[in-house]
């Protein structure tokens, strides 16, 4: 499981918590406690031996929002992820400072990640270069992928790049755990599906997905390994797509905000 999956673990619980004190312990797929570090700020979750309310127990092959694994493929179903709940740290604090008013963005995957996440560096470059108006940080490992236009404040682990987007005006993100990290910390955020998984799998409420339908594959065709179907679906995203989808989730938020507040 990856970290994305853990921060929907931890989702789960304050949607089960429903705005209680009650904290869960995670379990793994063979019934026993488990811990991941991603959960040391989370309220609602227990850590083994503590005290708890209940328990969770989907890991790899009982992922909730999973109905096959295989070698080359996963097999998706519907689901509705609850944005974790956590508190950051001082040095995360810290990241947030230096992103603000900025538009973040990661033009890596994980390792093991499905190379169909991948949008492709030219995008990426095309993209910083389109958006002149804005002011572009890209976090990550320092010197992995370099774009040029941006500027670039390296991020040693995943609590800073969680500062980084908290600080943030918005993101702009592969679908994967910095996605998921951006709707817990309350971020705008323009999230690159391509054909892979669907927004109706792994999305959030106020986020801008931009995901290639497939009659075929409602829910992503989920290949592990390259797959032709991935590749058309990222090449009809383009840099002028993503840019326009920035630009109006920044005009409704703003918007929504005035109208808020006239309220």
């Amino acid at each position: 499981m990856g970290i994305g999956d853990e921060l929907m673990l931890a989702g789960e619980a304050k949607r089960r918590a429903a705005g209680t004190a009650r904290r869960y312990r995670m379990l793994d797929k063979f019934g026993q406690p488990r811990w991941h570090f991603v959960w040391d700020r989370c309220a609602h979750v227990a850590k083994p031996g503590e005290p708890c309310d209940g328990e969770i127990g989907f890991s790899a092959g009982k992922r909730p929002y999973m109905v096959d694994v295989k070698l080359d493929r996963y097999s998706f179903r519907e689901y509705a992820p609850a944005p974790a709940e956590f508190q950051l740290g001082p040095q995360a604090q810290s990241f947030s400072k230096l992103t603000k008013g900025c538009i973040v963005f990661n033009p890596t995957i994980k390792h093991k990640a499905s190379p169909n996440k991948q949008w492709g560096l030219e995008n990426w470059k095309r993209l910083i270069a389109l958006g002149r108006e804005f002011r572009w940080v890209q976090i990550g490992a320092a010197a992995l992928l370099r774009i040029r236009g941006a500027e670039e404040i390296p991020t040693f682990n995943f609590w800073d790049a969680c500062g980084a987007l908290a600080g943030a005006r918005a993101a702009v993100l592969h679908e994967g755990a910095l996605h998921h990290a951006a709707a817990s910390t309350g971020t705008l955020c323009v999230v690159i599906y391509g054909g892979f998984i669907s927004p109706r799998v792994t999305g959030y409420a106020g986020q801008a997905p931009l995901y290639v339908e497939s009659e075929r594959w409602p829910f992503g065709c989920g290949m592990r390994v390259p797959c032709g179907h991935c590749r058309d679906a990222m090449d009809q995203i383009t840099p002028e797509t993503v840019l326009g989808a920035l630009r109006s989730l920044l005009i409704t938020n703003h918007e929504s905000r005035i109208t808020n507040h006239a309220a």
